[in-house]
């Protein structure tokens, strides 16, 4: 990969997807455009029809999953479980 898009923070329990340069930041806008378009898009719909709210929530679903896909592949990776384990081995040896 040339240019990483995210930078990606992993540990235990935790998942971070940060934009690493613009064209992250451009695919974080668009997918807020999107997810918002299809709520707002949808609006006169579940109006008529509340029962439908479930077509804009399983299509925001899908633009999510597909997102954090997209990201976590044109991104770093930083495992963080890992730099914790050398600052405990580094403080175990009496180092800072």
């Amino acid at each position: 990969m040339d240019d990483p898009w995210f930078t990606t923070y992993r540990g235990r329990g935790k998942l971070q997807i940060m934009p690493r340069n613009a064209a992250g930041w451009i695919a974080t806008a668009v997918m807020v455009l999107l997810t918002t378009g299809v709520m707002l898009g949808t609006v006169p719909l579940v109006a008529t029809q509340p029962v439908l709210i479930i077509l804009p929530l399983l299509a925001t679903m899908t633009i999510l999953f597909v997102f954090i896909r997209f990201a976590m592949a044109r991104s770093e990776t930083i495992n963080i479980d890992e730099i914790a384990e050398e600052i405990r081995a580094r403080r175990a040896r009496g180092g800072k």
